[in-house]
């Protein structure tokens, strides 16, 4: 029996790549839905192949995320309709995400359990409003 969802992905070194961070393990949601984040970052280059599945990419100085990716992280840079974030999150020694607000775009007041209360629409840095 085979895996039909199984993609064979190859890279070399100088290609150029989306990267998928996993929200659980790298601390990197915004928000309580995690299928509303953004899926990739990049694009960022392969500087080393380590072994058919683990690849070493280029990422930003001062980058606290791992270098090394597994090959079902990646996903090749083809021309330039992907919607990704040009930066990595931001985030602590420990790997927790940095919040840092950058202005409220709106807000209004909403009921809740019959109480009021206000909901704010935050724009956030490395994130479209």
């Amino acid at each position: 029996m085979t895996d039909r969802n199984k993609t064979e992905r190859e890279f070399s070194e100088g290609d150029w790549v989306f990267l998928k961070l996993q929200p659980y393990r790298q601390s990197i949601a915004l928000r309580k839905n995690f299928k509303l984040n953004l899926k990739y970052y990049g694009s960022y280059q392969i500087s080393k192949r380590i072994r058919k599945v683990a690849y070493v990419l280029r990422l930003p100085k001062g980058s606290l995320v791992h270098l090394v990716f597994h090959v079902s992280l990646l996903q090749k840079n083809i021309g330039d309709e992907a919607v990704t974030s040009s930066r990595l999150p931001v985030s602590d020694k420990e790997g927790r995400l940095k919040i840092i607000l950058v202005t409220m775009l709106d807000r209004k007041l909403m009921k809740k359990d019959n109480m009021a209360m206000t909901m704010g629409l935050i724009q956030w840095p490395n994130l479209f409003p």
